[in-house]
């Protein structure tokens, strides 16, 4: 969730900061589009071509840029499991199948943000306690969802409830009245990629 936006301090000395023009030249820059652009290229080595000075050559540029991304995939792994971790107790557990493994970590290297590791931490929880749980195709689709995405699915998830004997979860979208009888209408979770990921994200 986004935090709220922080109230505006004025500053009643603006005298201060008149040594230091140069960060706030570097604030208006980033701004600015072309300044954003910049700084996001910088951040992913590939800025070559926005850069005055002359550059290292292509193999090199290349070099550098692969060995960033495999330390931030491989800070991302090291995060998840931390937080998992952190969430293990005194459970039984099992050690999931070799290929769902090799497939969660070779899906979770690229999940970034903090909240969505942990999310990806409690699957992997999950699938220690109940091998099966969350299938391939689940953490395939979760891999491609965005936190905003995420959120939304999570809200839908906690509206979700079972009807009679049928433990599928299901959204109620309508109702219908019908002669004295009212219908509804409803989303089922019946895949097993959208029960995993559901159950994942139903708050405990």
């Amino acid at each position: 969730m986004a935090e709220p936006d922080k109230p505006v301090v004025v500053d009643a000395h603006p005298e201060k900061w008149q040594h230091q023009d140069h960060s706030y030249k570097e604030d208006a820059d980033l701004r600015g589009s072309k300044g954003r652009l910049k700084a996001i290229a910088s951040e992913y080595q590939v800025d070559a071509r926005l850069q005055d000075v002359e550059q290292e050559d292509l193999a090199h540029r290349s070099a550098n840029r692969q060995r960033q991304v495999m330390q931030k995939q491989q800070a991302n792994l090291e995060a998840i499991i931390a937080h998992t971790y952190e969430s293990c107790h005194s459970e039984t557990a099992q050690t999931p199948d070799p290929d769902w493994l090799v497939r969660f970590f070779d899906l979770a290297r690229n999940i970034h943000g903090h909240a969505m590791q942990q999310l990806w931490a409690k699957i992997l929880k999950q699938e220690m306690l109940r091998p099966g749980n969350t299938s391939i195709k689940a953490l395939t689709l979760l891999e491609t969802m965005t936190q905003r995405e995420a959120q939304a699915l999570q809200r839908a998830c906690a509206l979700s409830s079972t009807f009679g004997q049928d433990s599928t979860k299901k959204l109620v979208t309508g109702f219908r009245r019908r002669q004295g009888w009212c219908s509804c209408s409803a989303l089922s979770h019946h895949t097993n990629s959208h029960s995993a990921i559901t159950s994942s994200l139903i708050p405990t």
